[in-house]
């Protein structure tokens, strides 16, 4: 905990340091010339505060980098950044609805999936653009609508586990090894649930040429694994998929230490911090070689290294991650419908952001950042990240690659 409250003041202290930059809600609301006003919403007080933190640094920066470079050149306009809180009293739909009187003509936010989905009512409601820049439920945006005013860059769980099937076949296949055999095991909870449905579904639409067994669940407060990795092991599988919650990583990996599975590979659909989990619970060596989806930056981007350079220096040494990411990139998406557009009307900009084909993306994606007409981005992907030596690095797919992957027995 009291490492949690050390990061949020550091993210506070580079925020205030940033304040000349940050523009807050103008008392009044006439349009000023040569400025385009971006509301950004993202949870900055509670148990969230620490990642909302993140993403608003992570949308000062990437602001702070275009208007330097000139800003909008087809508007001759800068960007203004108004920010909100999603989890203040008011609520995510008051702050919404603050930030467009003030003059916001896009929002952008809000990582948490119910915050979300009540930006997304309002940006339909008021027509404003709403890019979601960080929230992975496929709800979070709410049902589609025409013309779309709602748009999101992240990947959601269904894409997760469609990059999942699709990943451990091309792995496999570069290893010229076969998977015959694979079984998952998932806590009951909602998260550990939807993500074994989501991959139950993607592996009937992909049919890949592997076998899946049972689906085995656990209780996330399960303090003993013996009778699942019992289940597990009378399967045989060759890869062991997981959706489980952080409580149930030491549990199920000290079993699995003192008792291993056979197994080609581990594969976590997402469970947060796992290498940082493992090593709080002594338990480094244990889930070394897990592979990990998870949302990325592209390690050897230049315009990423970049934006993760200036992240480190003004977060006060916070390394890069792909919340703060994926906000800096949603700007860049933004600026560019607005540099198409050539107009700071919200129909224009929803216009063009319907008609977005950005190549070059700060963060792992299955090609250029474009918009379907539900409003989501069918490129959005996470990477595969393996656990190496203590350190989660990418290592799927190969063009995002900044090591080797291992296959085999982990290390005892």
């Amino acid at each position: 905990m009291a490492s949690i409250v050390r990061r949020r003041e550091v993210l506070s202290r580079a925020l205030g340091a940033l304040a000349a930059a940050v523009l807050h809600v103008p008392g009044s609301v006439r349009a000023q010339p040569r400025v385009v006003r971006i509301g950004a919403i993202h949870p900055v007080r509670g148990p969230l505060a620490d990642v909302g933190l993140t993403c608003r640094l992570g949308v000062q920066l990437a602001v702070d980098a275009i208007n330097a470079a000139g800003g909008i050149a087809s508007l001759g306009a800068r960007l203004e950044l108004l920010v909100g809180d999603s989890a203040s009293a008011a609520g995510p739909r008051a702050a919404a609805e603050r930030l467009i009187d003030a003059g916001a003509r896009v929002l952008t936010g809000a990582f948490h999936s119910g915050h979300t989905a009540a930006i997304a009512a309002v940006a339909r409601l008021r027509k404003t653009p709403l890019l979601v820049d960080t929230a992975v439920a496929d709800a979070a945006m709410l049902a589609a609508a025409e013309p779309s005013y709602v748009f999101r860059n992240f990947p959601t769980t269904s894409s997760f586990a469609r990059r999942a099937v699709q990943y451990l076949v091309e792995i496999f296949a570069d290893a010229q090894r076969p998977i015959t055999r694979a079984a998952l095991l998932h806590t009951t909870d909602a998260l550990g649930t939807t993500q074994a449905r989501r991959f139950e579904a993607a592996y009937t639409a992909l049919r890949p040429p592997f076998e899946m067994l049972e689906f085995v669940a656990m209780s996330p407060r399960a303090t003993g694994v013996t009778s699942e990795v019992s289940r597990l092991r009378a399967g045989a599988p060759d890869v062991l998929i997981l959706a489980i919650r952080p409580s149930t990583v030491g549990p199920l990996f000290r079993h699995l230490a003192r008792d291993p599975l056979p197994l080609a590979a581990i594969l976590s659909l997402g469970t947060p911090d796992l290498a940082e989990v493992g090593r709080a619970a002594g338990l480094s060596t244990a889930v070394d070689r897990v592979m990990e989806l998870a949302p990325a930056a592209l390690p050897r981007n230049a315009r990423t290294q970049q934006l993760a350079d200036e992240f480190l220096e003004r977060s006060g040494g916070r390394p890069l991650d792909a919340v703060g990411g994926f906000a800096s990139e949603a700007i860049f998406v933004v600026a560019d419908a607005l540099q198409r557009a050539a107009s700071a009307e919200p129909d224009a900009i929803a216009d063009a952001l319907r008609r977005t084909s950005l190549p070059n993306p700060l963060m792992v994606s299955a090609g250029p950042i474009v918009f379907d007409a539900t409003g989501e981005n069918p490129n959005a992907s996470p990477a595969v990240l393996q656990i190496l030596g203590g350190r989660p690095a990418v290592i799927w797919p190969r063009t995002a690659a900044e090591r080797a992957y291992v296959l085999g027995a982990r290390v005892p």
